[in-house]
């Protein structure tokens, strides 16, 4: 059967279902990694107490939501691109239609669904975060969270307003806009720069990861004098985990913004699908990568050195999988003195 297309419609449609792939190649084997992480997480720390266990297995348990329903909404999105190019070839659509085909519609819905979980999803990542974070400040320096909270609720904000100019779009005879290129004015509102709201969100981890690990450095520095050389190698491990799983997040987040900028410099859109694909889940694998490293014992074990009989230490014992509060960083004096000779054998 022979079928005229309308070119104009053909390249659209050809480029929402390329842009489709390019980010559901990078989004879904990211979300398997994810779901290998998120059981061994979820094992980890069912069965070892830890303080703060159950707010990290609530949050880690809403990430999994959130990252499923992007993952099943993005399985639903590529199959809707590719029908919306078929039925372009076999009805030969023109560009724009005087009204949006049903088919259309609930892609323009889908995909502006998918950014408001992603939206969503960074929020209670970033809630972890400042989480772990504020178990090793602890409540009494709770002070130095106000930056990166504030730091948060900018991304939010930001976020917001875009999904909300979208949301006018998608009312609108335009449609919802996918393209990140468009002018930054719609009915007389101002669209917020992408960059801006990935710049915010990339901005925040940095402040947190380095109140996180500084802090952890400090106490280990303070420590020092007190439990010697020995005990350093178990922190530094703590550090090395929280910087590299970090900077992975945010080298996601550079991508991104990258991608935006080169779409909006050379028109080329397949860099910013790419990493939109990429951030989606990285969001979640990250912080989970952190639980799972920690939870496995990836740290180097610690021993203490000989001393004369009689020598009394007060320490907490390290132990695997350890979100530990402030004082126990610092290894606040115990219930009971413990001879520092019996530390190895525990």
């Amino acid at each position: 059967m022979a079928y005229a297309v309308d070119p104009a419609a053909f390249s659209n449609y050809w480029q929402i279902v390329l842009d489709e792939i390019c980010t559901a190649a990078m989004g879904v084997p990211l979300y398997g990694v994810f779901v290998v992480l998120f059981l061994v997480a979820i094992h980890l720390l069912y069965h070892r107490r830890a303080p703060g266990r159950l707010a990290l297995l609530i949050l880690t348990v809403a990430m999994a939501m959130l990252a499923t329903a992007q993952f099943s909404l993005r399985i639903v999105t590529v199959s809707l691109a590719l029908r919306m190019l078929e039925l372009a070839v076999k009805d030969g659509w023109s560009i724009p239609p005087p009204s949006l085909s049903s088919v259309e519609r609930l892609y323009n819905v889908l995909a502006f669904t998918e950014d408001a979980v992603l939206v969503a999803n960074t929020v209670v990542t970033d809630g972890l975060l400042i989480y772990r974070c504020y178990l090793v400040w602890g409540r009494p320096r709770k002070r130095f969270l106000v930056v990166p909270v504030l730091l948060m609720l900018g991304t939010l904000g930001s976020s917001l307003r875009t999904i909300y100019v979208a949301s006018l779009q998608l009312s609108s005879a335009t449609g919802y806009v996918t393209s990140y290129d468009e002018d930054y004015a719609t009915d007389g509102l101002y669209r917020i720069d992408p960059r801006i709201v990935f710049a915010i969100n990339l901005f925040t981890n940095f402040v947190v990861m380095g109140l996180t690990a500084g802090r952890i450095w400090w106490i280990t520095r303070a420590q020092g004098a007190v439990l010697g050389p020995e005990f350093a190698p178990r922190y530094n491990a703590a550090i090395a985990i929280l910087l590299e799983s970090g900077a992975i997040y945010c080298c996601g987040l550079v991508f991104q913004v990258v991608g935006l900028s080169v779409q909006n410099s050379y028109e080329i859109q397949t860099p910013v699908y790419l990493s939109h694909g990429t951030i989606s889940q990285l969001v979640n694998v990250v912080p989970t990568l952190i639980v799972v490293r920690v939870g496995l014992g990836h740290t180097v074990p610690t021993t203490a050195n000989t001393t004369t009989p009689g020598t009394r230490l007060r320490v907490n014992i390290p132990r695997p999988l350890r979100f530990a509060s402030a004082g126990e960083l610092e290894c606040v004096v115990s219930e009971t003195d413990m001879p520092l000779e019996d530390v190895g054998r525990k």
